[in-house]
């Protein structure tokens, strides 16, 4: 659980300045900032849970179900978990499609050695093999 697994001081300051506006802008950036950093944990462990169990249901996949559970507990807001887990699913969906794609090239051009280079270095890009 990541509630209140790290504690920030809040530092109030003093007389320097009087200023009551600067003392709660730096209140609420300190909280907010704490926010920021549990909301980033729990969705990078969404995104895992959907790429590890292979699912975006949490009804099938029980890592998922955790993590949910996790950010909830944390009061993560549930358009940020359901952002994380659509941004899980585009990311896999991509990531499949990078890999099953054949590209076939035709050249009939004077620069057929530069088309060549030119198609290896994108392929090399890509992860992928250019044959001749």
């Amino acid at each position: 659980m990541l509630k209140g697994s790290s504690k920030f001081a809040i530092i109030v300051r003093g007389m320097a300045g009087h200023s009551k506006w600067q003392n709660i802008r730096h209140i609420k950036a300190a909280k907010d900032g704490e926010k920021a950093r549990i909301a980033t944990k729990v969705t990078t462990r969404i995104r895992s849970a959907i790429k590890v169990g292979g699912n975006s249901d949490p009804k099938y996949n029980s890592l998922l179900a955790r993590a949910v559970t996790v950010a909830k507990q944390n009061d993560v807001p549930n358009t940020t978990i359901q952002a994380a887990i659509k941004q899980a699913v585009r990311s896999s969906v991509l990531q499949g499609l990078k890999k099953s794609i054949l590209r076939v090239f035709s050249f009939s051009s004077r620069q057929h050695q530069l088309k060549i280079a030119q198609n290896k270095h994108m392929k090399s890009k890509d992860q992928g093999g250019l044959s001749s």
